[in-house]
């Protein structure tokens, strides 16, 4: 027998000239198993589109917290067409009080996303080659316990080892200023002249660096690179030692505007696509500058900026709480995803390894000019080298802020943190 339960609030995303499929408001039911405590959710898409749907419950209006039914499962967190009825399952904990049953007054609202404005977070199972990706609105909504059976979201050491998860960088329409001024710590200048970049798309962004278990289980294989002898061994710790050439080949930005590999199956990211089903990539220079920080002016992301006395304190102590740079590592890499991720809860921005990004790095290129730039993407030819962000764990903290950037050799041995275009190719 199925208990009916209480009234059930719904909503579509908000009315815009997206396509999406409407919800339909009348079919929507909830109902709790007395004997199973299930918790189920009944729906109906109508219309054309496919849209992606995502669920909360509230009690008074107020959101429960994602963090305790993210658990969830059935028609929820993915693309969903309209047709038939769907349903969505939550199984409460039994912690909860009355040893998990539901109390009148919690209501569930489904919402419907059009696939050009997705949530928040999109998850890819490695595990899984070509399982499509799931969508979650905050990291407390992503899946998974500890070992004690409590939810972590986002920070579960699955989204290290067999899962990838990204947050969506709100970019679409933005100006920002990259570069920052006065540089400090020696620093040549002409790498970090203040400059305003609008940025034209949304797009993912990988919540931690790439680890050497998501590596393996995206190579298929445990012929790996091998680690430089200062970098930490361990699923959950970063790659560090991967060259550009290895991952992307040698034609961007000739294929900038498609990002096409071109099927070249001896260039990893083209065997990652065609393995996922999805647009894998690195970001530009100023993709990635603009996602470490996170709408923060300043050097570091948390706010702070190089004091007025310019030393080489390598324990300087406004970024040691952000980063593994030489005063707090050990002088070796760490696990990924211990330190205060930034105000878009990206982990490990500074610090840790270095990584890799697609654009020529010349001190004097056109992204680095005074002039204001739409969507920069450095030099179409080769300069001083491929650039790299966000310093290591070798590093003092001069370099190893927002701000620095650097050039490398195609055959230099850094990290690397993927991208995802908002439309994945499914």
């Amino acid at each position: 027998m199925v208990k009916r339960l209480f009234a059930v609030a719904a909503c579509a995303s908000v009315g815009s000239v997206l396509a999406v499929p409407e919800l339909d408001n009348s079919s929507v039911s909830i109902n709790q198993d007395p004997a199973t405590r299930l918790v189920t959710v009944g729906y109906t898409l109508k219309g054309d589109e496919i849209g992606i749907v995502t669920v909360d419950f509230l009690t008074n209006g107020v959101s429960i917290g994602a963090i305790n039914f993210n658990n969830v499962y059935g028609d929820v967190n993915r693309e969903i067409a309209p047709g038939a009825e769907k349903k969505i399952f939550w199984q409460p904990n039994k912690s909860w009080p009355q040893g998990g049953v539901i109390k009148d007054g919690i209501t569930a609202k489904v919402t419907v996303w059009p696939k050009e404005t997705p949530p928040n977070y999109v998850v890819i199972d490695l595990l899984g080659p070509k399982t499509p990706p799931r969508y979650y609105t905050c990291a407390e909504a992503l899946p998974g316990l500890n070992d004690r059976g409590n939810p972590l979201g986002v920070t579960n050491d699955i989204y290290k080892t067999t899962k990838m998860a990204f947050r969506r960088i709100p970019a679409q329409g933005v100006t920002y200023t990259m570069g920052c001024s006065p540089v400090s710590y020696g620093v040549d200048g002409r790498t970090a002249v203040p400059h305003h970049v609008l940025l034209t798309n949304d797009y993912y962004m990988a919540v931690y660096e790439l680890t050497q278990g998501q590596l393996k289980l995206l190579e298929g294989q445990d012929s790996l690179p091998s680690l430089a002898s200062w970098q930490t061994e361990g699923d959950k710790c970063p790659h560090g030692n991967v060259n550009y050439q290895w991952i992307r080949g040698d034609i961007w930005p000739a294929d900038r505007a498609t990002r096409d590999l071109n099927g070249d199956t001896g260039v990893r990211l083209a065997r990652w696509r065609a393995k996922y089903g999805v647009g894998f990539d690195m970001p530009t220079s100023a993709q990635w500058e603009y996602a470490c920080r996170a709408e923060t002016g300043s050097q570091f992301y948390n706010g702070q900026n190089f004091p007025d006395v310019v030393t080489w304190d390598v324990n300087y102590a406004e970024v040691t709480d952000l980063a593994w740079i030489a005063g707090n590592s050990g002088r070796v890499s760490h696990e990924v995803g211990l330190k205060q991720p930034n105000a878009w809860g990206l982990y490990d921005m500074l610090g840790n390894v270095e990584e890799w990004c697609l654009d020529w790095f010349m001190a004097d290129d056109e992204s680095q000019s005074a002039d204001d730039v739409t969507e920069p993407y450095g030099r179409d030819e080769y300069a001083v080298g491929r650039e790299a962000r966000g310093g290591d764990a070798h590093e003092t903290v001069g370099r190893c802020w927002s701000g620095f950037r650097r050039g490398y050799g195609h055959w230099n041995y850094l990290g690397i943190r993927l991208i995802l275009p908002i439309a994945l190719n499914w």
